[in-house]
Protein backbone atom coordinates (compact mmCIF):
# COMPACT_ATOMS: atom_id res chain seq x y z
CA UNK A 1 0.00 0.00 0.00
CA UNK A 2 0.98 3.62 -0.74
CA UNK A 3 -0.94 6.41 0.80
CA UNK A 4 -0.27 10.27 0.13
CA UNK A 5 -0.70 12.95 2.37
CA UNK A 6 -3.50 14.94 2.22
CA UNK A 7 -3.86 15.89 -1.10
CA UNK A 8 -7.45 17.14 -1.19
CA UNK A 9 -10.24 18.13 0.25
CA UNK A 10 -14.20 18.26 0.11
CA UNK A 11 -16.53 20.99 2.33
CA UNK A 12 -19.26 19.09 3.67
CA UNK A 13 -22.45 21.66 4.91
CA UNK A 14 -22.93 20.94 8.75
CA UNK A 15 -25.94 19.61 10.27
CA UNK A 16 -27.75 19.60 13.35
CA UNK A 17 -27.96 22.48 15.89
CA UNK A 18 -24.74 24.35 14.96
CA UNK A 19 -25.85 24.43 10.92
CA UNK A 20 -24.03 27.24 10.11
CA UNK A 21 -21.12 27.08 7.58
CA UNK A 22 -19.29 24.01 6.67
CA UNK A 23 -16.37 21.55 7.07
CA UNK A 24 -13.76 20.13 5.85
CA UNK A 25 -13.24 17.16 5.04
CA UNK A 26 -9.48 15.98 3.93
CA UNK A 27 -8.99 13.30 1.49
CA UNK A 28 -5.93 10.68 1.19
CA UNK A 29 -5.38 8.99 -1.94
CA UNK A 30 -4.67 5.45 -1.42
CA UNK A 31 -2.92 3.01 -4.04
CA UNK A 32 -3.34 -0.70 -2.95
CA UNK A 33 -1.17 -3.77 -4.72
CA UNK A 34 -2.25 -7.53 -4.17
CA UNK A 35 -0.26 -10.08 -6.00
CA UNK A 36 0.28 -13.83 -6.23
CA UNK A 37 2.63 -15.32 -5.09
CA UNK A 38 4.63 -15.86 -8.46
CA UNK A 39 4.25 -12.36 -8.46
CA UNK A 40 3.15 -12.23 -12.33
CA UNK A 41 -0.60 -11.01 -11.95
CA UNK A 42 -1.28 -8.09 -9.88
CA UNK A 43 -4.46 -6.17 -9.15
CA UNK A 44 -4.15 -2.46 -8.35
CA UNK A 45 -6.66 -0.53 -6.35
CA UNK A 46 -6.08 3.19 -6.66
CA UNK A 47 -8.46 4.60 -3.79
CA UNK A 48 -10.36 7.88 -2.36
CA UNK A 49 -9.67 8.01 1.43
CA UNK A 50 -12.26 10.61 3.02
CA UNK A 51 -12.19 10.01 7.10
CA UNK A 52 -15.59 8.06 6.82
CA UNK A 53 -15.39 5.92 3.94
CA UNK A 54 -13.08 4.92 1.27
CA UNK A 55 -14.05 4.91 -2.21
CA UNK A 56 -12.64 2.67 -5.10
CA UNK A 57 -11.89 4.58 -8.36
CA UNK A 58 -10.20 2.20 -10.54
CA UNK A 59 -9.36 -1.08 -10.88
CA UNK A 60 -6.21 -2.33 -12.91
CA UNK A 61 -5.10 -5.68 -13.73
CA UNK A 62 -1.42 -6.09 -14.44
CA UNK A 63 0.56 -8.73 -16.01
CA UNK A 64 4.32 -8.99 -15.25
CA UNK A 65 6.49 -10.85 -17.57
CA UNK A 66 10.30 -10.24 -17.93
CA UNK A 67 10.30 -7.37 -20.08
CA UNK A 68 7.24 -5.09 -19.73
CA UNK A 69 4.54 -4.79 -17.88
CA UNK A 70 1.04 -5.30 -19.63
CA UNK A 71 -1.25 -3.02 -17.57
CA UNK A 72 -5.26 -2.81 -18.26
CA UNK A 73 -6.94 -0.03 -18.41
CA UNK A 74 -10.70 -0.34 -17.94
CA UNK A 75 -12.94 1.57 -17.17
CA UNK A 76 -14.00 2.97 -13.98
CA UNK A 77 -14.98 1.21 -10.87
CA UNK A 78 -18.24 3.37 -10.68
CA UNK A 79 -19.21 2.16 -13.82
CA UNK A 80 -19.12 -1.83 -13.01
CA UNK A 81 -21.83 -4.12 -12.40
CA UNK A 82 -22.61 -3.95 -8.62
CA UNK A 83 -22.71 -7.51 -7.96
CA UNK A 84 -18.93 -7.17 -9.10
CA UNK A 85 -18.40 -3.89 -6.75
CA UNK A 86 -19.83 -5.73 -3.92
CA UNK A 87 -17.71 -8.58 -4.57
CA UNK A 88 -14.31 -6.31 -4.98
CA UNK A 89 -15.21 -4.18 -2.02
CA UNK A 90 -15.63 -7.63 0.24
CA UNK A 91 -12.07 -9.13 -1.25
CA UNK A 92 -10.65 -5.71 -0.18
CA UNK A 93 -12.44 -5.66 3.07
CA UNK A 94 -11.34 -9.35 4.23
CA UNK A 95 -7.27 -8.28 3.85
CA UNK A 96 -7.99 -5.30 6.09
CA UNK A 97 -8.67 -2.31 3.48
CA UNK A 98 -12.10 -0.88 4.60
CA UNK A 99 -13.50 1.74 7.26
CA UNK A 100 -11.14 1.47 10.41
CA UNK A 101 -8.40 1.77 7.46
CA UNK A 102 -9.50 5.38 7.00
CA UNK A 103 -9.68 6.47 10.29
CA UNK A 104 -6.14 5.41 10.85
CA UNK A 105 -4.74 6.75 7.96
CA UNK A 106 -6.26 10.13 8.50
CA UNK A 107 -5.34 10.16 12.22
CA UNK A 108 -1.91 8.93 11.09
CA UNK A 109 -1.75 11.60 8.77
CA UNK A 110 -2.42 14.36 10.67
CA UNK A 111 0.21 12.99 13.42
CA UNK A 112 2.70 11.86 11.41
CA UNK A 113 5.24 15.32 11.00
CA UNK A 114 4.97 15.49 14.84
CA UNK A 115 5.75 11.71 15.34
CA UNK A 116 8.63 12.01 13.33
CA UNK A 117 9.83 14.71 14.44
CA UNK A 118 9.63 13.19 18.07
CA UNK A 119 10.96 10.34 17.00
CA UNK A 120 13.75 12.77 14.73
Amino acid sequence: MEATMFDGFMSVLRTGLDASGSDVHLHISLLVNISKADGNDEMEFLCSVWPNRIEIQNLYMLRRNKIIPKTYMGPSFGSLKYDFQTAVKEFLRVRGIYGELCFFLHEYMMNKDRIELING
